[in-house]
């Protein structure tokens, strides 16, 4: 049932089409700002792993290990290199590398964009037809910088906000609804969470109404996504429920108590700070208010509490923004609510006091996400300059050692090189028949290596620094007569 009051449908057109316009200039202005500062390159290692993975992919391998690629975005599992987290993202990539490699950042912004027109279908299903609302999801500083990037978590949100906006409209369509849902769980598994939370509800709804159709429907929908995620992981792991990220953090207690408090504070707090209120505006609101939007935000909120890792990429009020992306899926289910309180709020208001609401609330979402596309892109330029750096200095088909911190840097389409991971503390053991070659550094310098290490390259190469800065240093390991042959 619409909120919406009687008043201000009666004057609703003239608030609607400013809403209208204000949604489409904000599209023009994140899309403009987008395409100029079109990001130049990737800045984690979990990019590079997708990156170079669809370069792998695309050249007709299935493993690392049996390529010359280097090993960038695997872990050893069962004898073979295999992915460290999702398997699909490189397929989903792969087409738009024959745009230029850069293209593949094109998913991003399609991925933000189709997740704020379902955003805005669940809203407008649901009695909210003022479009300027869609701008808090277009805007959300979070969603508008992982756009810019090859993660996963804007795919799976648009894809979660697809299977809402089927499941929750007043007539649910729940084959569409189950499919997205479970597409979702392809990007990211923890959105298996939302997935089941919404399933079960619809079960409790179809035992008390003997309804079983919708059930029947919305699992049909889900089959196709799980079925593949199924057979990708006995592809890769030989386990339908195994998975890179498990594999990955395998010496780590993954949940743990002692994780909770903090990490559960942070997020709390993240919620109500990000957009002000928005944690106890869901509570206000009525169309909303839904339990099952409750139950799997509670359900992913309390996952990632007990998880051992949490972003940690900035400091003060960007912290919010920055070390909050596994909650994110949850504040994209807490925003129509805060939407739907926002629009009660505009609608006890004058016209011309909320015209110049809206307008201030406009310019500061879209100022502020065009300065946070800004910024991001020269945290990439510093990136490149690195990356720039490796190539330059080390000659075509060289021999290249780099470190686990060096490797987001490596992609085999940058140049021919023969990729090799530096084993730390190894080079009497492993290269002492290896000719002149480079080492590239990031995680510390030479003079931090072992005293035997140290030694032993000193009477067996000489050494000489290419590149010095602080947590980056290139070196050429040129080998002695009487040294390594």
């Amino acid at each position: 049932m619409s909120h919406v009051s009687s008043n201000l449908r009666a004057a609703e057109n003239p608030l609607l089409n400013t809403g209208k316009k204000f949604c489409l200039a904000g599209i023009l202005i994140y899309a403009v700002i987008f395409a100029l500062y079109f990001p130049k390159t990737y800045s984690i290692m979990d990019e590079g792993g997708y990156l170079n993975l669809t370069y792998l992919y695309r050249a007709g391998h299935v493993t690392v290990d049996r390529s010359d690629f280097p090993h960038v975005g695997v872990v050893p599992y069962a004898g073979h290199l295999v992915p460290h987290s999702s398997p699909i993202v490189p397929f989903l990539l792969l087409p738009f590398t024959y745009l230029g490699w850069r293209g593949v950042f094109l998913t991003g912004f399609i991925a933000h964009l189709a997740g704020a027109w379902f955003f805005r279908n669940l809203l407008s299903e649901n009695g909210i037809k003022n479009d300027f609302w869609t701008l808090l999801y277009l805007f959300f500083p979070g969603f508008v910088l992982y756009s810019r990037t090859l993660m996963t978590d804007v795919p799976a949100i648009a894809c979660m906000m697809a299977g809402l906006a089927f499941a929750l409209r007043p007539r649910p369509v729940y084959f569409a609804a189950g499919f997205a849902l479970a597409l979702a769980v392809l990007f990211r598994p923890p959105q298996g969470i939302v997935m089941a939370v919404v399933g079960l509800f619809l079960l409790w709804n179809a035992l008390a109404r003997r309804q079983w159709l919708s059930v029947v429907h919305y699992s049909l929908g889900a089959a196709g996504p799980l079925a593949l995620l199924a057979a990708f992981n006995v592809f890769f792991y030989g386990n339908p429920l195994m998975s890179g990220y498990v594999i990955n953090v395998n010496q780590v207690t993954m949940w743990a108590a002692q994780y909770f408090l903090p990490h559960a504070l942070f997020y709390l707090g993240s919620l109500t700070l990000v957009y002000p209120l928005m944690l106890p505006a869901f509570f206000a609101a009525r169309t909303f208010r839904r339990p099952e939007l409750l139950a799997a935000g509670l359900g992913l909120l309390l996952f990632y509490s007990f998880y051992f890792f949490r972003d940690r990429f900035a400091l003060g009020f960007l912290a919010v923004v920055f070390n909050t992306r596994f909650i994110y899926p949850v504040a994209a289910m807490l925003l129509p609510a805060y939407c739907e309180t926002g629009e009660r709020m505009l609608e006890k208001m004058n016209p011309r006091f909320r015209l110049l609401v809206m307008a201030g609330i406009f310019t500061v979402l879209a100022g502020g996400s065009s300065l946070l596309q800004i910024v991001h892109q020269r945290q990439l330029d510093a990136q490149w300059k690195l990356k720039e750096m490796i190539y330059s200095s080390t000659p075509e088909r060289s021999q290249v050692f780099y470190d686990s911190r060096s490797a987001e840097l490596i992609q085999k389409i940058w140049g021919e090189r023969q990729y090799s991971l530096y084993e730390q503390d190894n080079y009497s053991g492993k290269y002492s028949g290896i000719g002149p070659h480079y080492l590239v550094l990031r995680d510390r310098q030479m003079d931090q290596f072992q005293e035997n290490e140290r030694l032993w390259i000193r009477d067996h190469f000489r050494v000489r620094t290419i590149h010095d800065e602080k947590d980056f240093t290139i070196y050429e390991m040129i080998p002695k007569r009487t040294g390594a042959s």
